[in-house]
């Protein structure tokens, strides 16, 4: 029996919408998207040779010569190209200082393997993003959830020993729910909303004893707030300048807060002991990164040709200790050791690998303030890219260069560069489409 007019056509629709639906499936969930998701969540894996290499490291580092192949035009573009090329030569550079000082081979090939996987990473995880705020999103969100299964597999010695949120889960939170506010608030005015959840999740990190953090989300939340909210003002250098004097009133105000707090008890013993090493003549940021002390020293002693991989030299360590002293700041620690102290990206580059390593942080760090000076305020994603783009400036000045920063910072770079696109380029990117 011949089937109907009506089933033939109920029968061709739900064909139609089955293939439809299908299509917007592969359309939300590639192989490419799914793959950029489990990359940075990989993190948590760990295996030692040369050092300590992440499951994240050997993903990007298996699927390079493919990304390369379908990919390598988008390295060529001009900043992109640039970056890796002062990466290139901070390479060089550590070669040269290594063979020039005898490094041994046990630190050295760590030294060039750590800046040789930053130019790999760099590019391939550029590549995979492609520009696409989709998988910019799933790769920050990767790198959350990367964080997380790194506690429940493999807690560092600090979380170990009771610093929780400091050195566990402070960081993928506050990124983490940044990260979704802003995906969800991405079609609508929500400048009010991120403001106050910035102020939330710093204060949370102020009394969870992660100051920086702390600071770093209130600053980045009240850029925020001035660049994008809605004002009758055309002029953005005025409202950058607002935004600026408003940062600097409430960082002065975080720093009276914390102290107050934290010397009366309020934050715990933890935090009281920390203030108490960071009060001295050159303030608490002084006070709290007093290993620039023996890093200047250094790069003073060779400015142009660094220490070498992972130097050391027990006389810096002892001189960081001394001149805390003539500071007045205590010393919780009175046995120097030999690694020279630097915990800051460009101070630790500039070290080891002399000024090549200085000069591609700098790059980096100009190329990052440019980029936020230049933002317009309605870029897509606009507060997670302020934060992270914020927390870059951070870590170069004050931050050591870990083992995981190799596709950590190296996403910051790159979302640094989509987020120029966005500004410098609306609509497009420097050499395409901008896609959504």
């Amino acid at each position: 029996m011949m089937p109907g007019v009506g089933t033939l056509v109920e029968a061709k629709w739900n064909e139609c919408a089955s293939a439809w639906h299908a299509q917007s499936l592969r359309e939300r969930w590639s192989l490419g998207d799914l793959f950029i998701l489990l990359v940075p969540a990989a993190q948590f894996i760990q295996v030692q040779a040369v050092g300590t290499l992440f499951g994240t490291d050997l993903l990007l580092l298996a699927v390079l010569p493919f990304l390369l192949a379908r990919g390598a035009p988008r390295l060529a573009r001009r900043q992109v190209l640039l970056l890796l090329l002062l990466a290139a030569f901070w390479l060089a550079g550590q070669v040269v200082t290594d063979l020039y000082r005898e490094t041994t081979a046990a630190d050295y090939l760590r030294g060039w393997s750590k800046i040789a996987l930053t130019i790999t990473h760099l590019a391939a995880i550029y590549i995979l993003l492609r520009d696409s705020l989709r998988r910019f999103f799933l790769y920050g969100i990767g790198l959350c959830a990367g964080q997380l299964l790194t506690i429940v597999y493999s807690p560092n010695d600090y979380f170990a020993g009771g610093s929780h949120w400091k050195f566990g889960y402070g960081l993928p939170v506050t990124l983490g729910l940044t990260l979704l506010s802003a995906w969800w608030l991405r079609k609508r005015r929500g400048s009010a909303l991120m403001l106050g959840l910035s102020l939330v999740l710093s204060v949370v990190n102020l009394t969870q004893d992660f100051r920086s953090l702390g600071l770093i989300s209130a600053g980045a939340g009240l850029y925020t707030f001035f660049i994008t909210r809605p004002t009758r003002s055309r002029s953005r250098k005025l409202r950058m300048v607002l935004a600026g004097i408003t940062i600097v009133a409430a960082a002065l105000a975080f720093e009276s807060v914390y102290i107050y707090a934290a010397s009366n008890g309020l934050l715990g013993a933890s935090a009281q002991h920390r203030l108490e090493l960071s009060e001295g003549s050159g303030g608490m940021l002084l006070g709290g990164r007093g290993e620039i002390l023996a890093s200047a020293q250094a790069i003073l002693d060779s400015p142009l040709l660094g220490h070498g991989s992972w130097a050391k030299d027990p006389k810096y360590f002892a001189l960081m200790l001394e001149r805390r002293r003539e500071l007045n700041y205590k010393n919780d620690r009175y046995t120097t050791e030999a690694i020279i102290p630097s915990h800051s990206y460009i101070f630790g580059a500039w070290v080891e690998s002399g000024v090549t390593g200085a000069i591609f942080w700098m790059w980096v760090f100009g190329l990052t303030v440019h980029t936020l000076w230049k933002s317009q305020g309605n870029e897509p994603l606009f507060p997670f890219f302020a934060l992270i783009l914020t927390l870059l400036l951070w870590n170069i000045l004050f931050s050591p260069y870990g083992a995981d920063q190799r596709f950590v910072a190296t996403y910051y770079i790159a979302a640094m560069l989509m987020f120029r696109s966005y500004t410098l380029y609306p609509g497009s990117g420097e050499n395409g489409t901008l896609t959504r």
